[in-house]
Order: structure tokens, then sequence, then C-alpha cells
């Protein structure tokens, strides 16, 4: 129980700034992961006043017990190298690409040719292989788009891989 709130089992009370000192990670990124959890439905929150009850969704099936017999059951994380036969393993990808691309439209200041961007996202598996750097480099990157008339198109700023571009310096005159 927890200021008259029922903590289950597969549950734990947090809100962002703790979530943050403990893992050295941005408020802002804390809130990308977590959405981006919620997407691909691994977790749920709900708030409650100034903290969050966050439920990691099929905690059972993530741990493991002892069965009557002595033997050990329970679904484990793959490890490097290792892989699970999941008959839909292939739908979460496309899930989990789709939901990071929703992130990325969220973000990306330009809103045109989202089935096109859409498209190239998940075909290049980008959600997959550079969310983290591309989310970061965007963040940087919109701080220096200060004229909308200039600022690329999605579906540009993704074929031409600009999250790998060094963003300008901010130059200081003391």
């Amino acid at each position: 129980m927890y200021q008259g709130q029922q903590i289950k089992r597969g549950e734990a009370v947090t809100g962002l700034p703790s979530l943050s000192a403990a893992t050295g990670i941005s408020v802002k990124k804390i809130r990308l992961r977590l959405k981006r959890l919620e997407k691909t439905k691994e977790i749920s929150q709900k708030r409650a006043g100034k903290f969050s009850i966050i439920t990691v969704c099929n905690y059972d099936e993530y741990q493991t017990y002892i069965t009557t017999e002595g033997q050990a059951k329970g679904r484990q994380r793959a490890g490097k190298g290792q892989h699970f036969n999941n008959v839909n393993n292939d739908n979460n990808k496309n899930d989990q690409n789709e939901s990071t691309f929703d992130l990325f439209w969220d973000e990306y200041p330009k809103k045109v040719s989202k089935k096109k961007a859409k498209q190239m996202w998940i075909t290049a598996s980008l959600g997959e292989k550079h969310f983290e750097t591309i989310m970061s480099s965007l963040e940087k990157q919109k701080a220096q788009w200060n004229d909308p008339k200039y600022i690329p198109h999605p579906t540009t700023w993704l074929n031409q891989e600009r999250w790998n571009d060094e963003a300008k310096e901010e130059s200081a005159w003391f």
C-alpha cells in the first residue's frame, strides 16, 4: 500500500525525477522510453498525483519459479546470440518499429509525407537500429531550426541520414 494505492506484484511506484536520478538519464528521455514501452505494450502506467504506478505487463511470465517436479519454469530474456522461437516475433518487431516511428513523428517539427516517411522508417528498421541516435540528434538539430521554411522534410532528413550530421555549436560573445 502506498498513499492509499494498492501496489500489486509486478508494479512499482516511481516518478520521472527519481527515475532520472537513479539512471542518470534525462527526464525527457525517460518520458520517451516509457512511452515506447507503453506503445509496445510492455508496461502500463497509472498516474496517481505526483507519482506513477508502472505495471510490467505479463510480469509472471518473466519470473522463474520451481515446479513440484523441481524444474525451473518461466520465460527468460534472450542473451546475445540467442533466439527464442516466437510466432509473433516478426509482428512484435513491426509493432515496435511502428511505435518508434510514432515517437519520431511526434517530435519532428515538419509534418509532411507521413506515409512515405513511415515506410522508409520501417523498411530500413530505423527504430530498431538507430532510434536513440536519431532522437538525440533530432533534439539538438530542432534547436537550430529557427525558420520553418528551412526545416527539411522528414523523408529527406531520414533518407540522407541527417541524424549523423554534426550539430552547430553555439558561439558565445563575451
